[in-house]
C-alpha cells in the first residue's frame, strides 16, 4: 500500500498532471436559430462561451423584449464557428437575445448563483497544477485556488518563502504537504509532518494538519535566501482529503514548481 501511494505521488509530481473536474467555462451552442441550452445556471466567477454552429450570423446581446439593456457589450455578428465569451462575476439573472433573430424567439438566460465561501469536500480525485505565485490565491473554487505561495522567487526574487493559505471547507479535512527536490534527493518525495519533520512515503503516511474546517493560513520554514539553496527545480504539493480518510480516493491535489 505504501509503495503504491509513493508511486502515485511520484507519477503526479513527475508528470505534473493538470486536469480537473471543475469546469469554470460553460458552453452555449447557437444552432437552428436557438441558444442551446436556452437557460443556463452557473456560479459567480464562471464564464460562458457561445459558439455559432448555424450557417447564418448571430449576436449575443444583453436584454429583454429584443431591447439591448447595455448590461454587457453585445458581441459582433458571429459567423459559423466563431465564438463569444463572457465572465459573470455577480450573481443575478441575465437575459439575452440574438439581435437579428429575436423575433423568431432566439433568446436565452444565464442564471448566476452566488458562490459559497466554503470549498466543498472532495468527492473525486482532482489535481490542479499552476505556475508558481508569490502568495496564495484564495477561492472557494478549488480549480481557481492556488493555496501554495513560494515567495519572491516566483517572480525572480531572492527569497523562498513557503506560505499556505486556503478558504474554509464545508467539512473537516486533513492536509498533507509534499516536497520534491531532485537536486537534493531524486529518489524520494517528502511529507511535512505535524511536528515539522520530513518523512518519506516508505516511512508511512503523515498528515501535516488534521481536522481543519476553518480558513487556514500558515508559513513554512520561514524566509530562506535562495543563495543558501542548491539551484534546481523545487516542487511543492498540498493534498486535502476528508478528515480521517487514508484511502486517497477522494482528494484535491494542488501542485506548483519553481526553478532557480
Amino acid at each position: 500500500m505504501k509503495k503504491l501511494l509513493s508511486l502515485l505521488f511520484a507519477i503526479v509530481f513527475f508528470c505534473c498532471l493538470g486536469t480537473n473536474a471543475f469546469s469554470v467555462t460553460h458552453d452555449v451552442i447557437m444552432s437552428n436559430f436557438s441558444f442551446q441550452p436556452v437557460a443556463l445556471t452557473i456560479n459567480a466567477g464562471d464564464s460562458v462561451r457561445w459558439t455559432n454552429q448555424d450557417s447564418v450570423s448571430h449576436t449575443v446581446t444583453s436584454g429583454t423584449n429584443c431591447q439591448d439593456n447595455g448590461v454587457w457589450t453585445s458581441s459582433e455578428f458571429l459567423s459559423n464557428g466563431q465564438t463569444f465569451s463572457l465572465t459573470f462575476s455577480q450573481a443575478g439573472t441575465y437575459p439575452y437575445f440574438c439581435s437579428p433573430h429575436c423575433f423568431l424567439g432566439m433568446t436565452g438566460t444565464v442564471l448566476v448563483s452566488p458562490v459559497s465561501s466554503n470549498i466543498p469536500l472532495p468527492t473525486t480525485a482532482d489535481i490542479f497544477s499552476y505556475t508558481a505565485v508569490e502568495i496564495p490565491v484564495l477561492s472557494s473554487n478549488p480549480a481557481v485556488a492556488k493555496p501554495i505561495g513560494v515567495g519572491s522567487v516566483a517572480s525572480g526574487g531572492d527569497n523562498l518563502g513557503l506560505h499556505v493559505g486556503i478558504n474554509s471547507f464545508s467539512g473537516a479535512v486533513d492536509m498533507y504537504f509534499l516536497l520534491y527536490v531532485p537536486v537534493l534527493d531524486p529518489n524520494n518525495i517528502y511529507q511535512l509532518t505535524s511536528s515539522g519533520e520530513l518523512k518519506t512515503f516508505s516511512e508511512g503516511l503523515f498528515p501535516w494538519k488534521t481536522n481543519v474546517v476553518s480558513s487556514f493560513d500558515a508559513g513554512i520554514f520561514g524566509i530562506i535566501p535562495k543563495s543558501l539553496l542548491p539551484p534546481g527545480i523545487y516542487t511543492f504539493g498540498l493534498v486535502v482529503v476528508p478528515a480521517g480518510d487514508i484511502s486517497l480516493l477522494e482528494y484535491y491535489f494542488w501542485i506548483t514548481s519553481v526553478e532557480f
